[in-house]
């Protein structure tokens, strides 16, 4: 039976896009200017969030993985092969 996945997966996804968006306004010179933080704690910060960005990632790497296994699980279940591209039609 397939896991109930996708609305975490897109949820995950979502997340990833705005997260990715705000690290890429950090590094704009109108946020830098407006920051009273020294370079080295812009840098810290940036860091930490590029580690929540690689986390989330596997998070989402890894509903992806259930998902998948489950398909392949159910599509065995049928007696079809988990591979789709090796049923051979006609």
């Amino acid at each position: 039976m397939a896991t109930n996945n996708k609305d975490k997966i897109l949820l995950a996804i979502d997340e990833l896009a705005v997260m990715i968006g705000l690290l890429k306004d950090y590094d704009k010179p109108e946020h830098k200017e407006k920051s009273k933080d020294s370079p080295e704690v812009r840098l810290k910060r940036k860091k930490d969030f590029a580690e929540a960005i690689h986390a989330k990632v596997k998070d989402l790497v890894a509903l992806a993985d259930a998902d998948s296994k489950a398909i392949n699980d159910d599509l065995l279940a049928q007696g079809l092969p988990a591979n789709l591209l090796d049923l051979k039609l006609g």
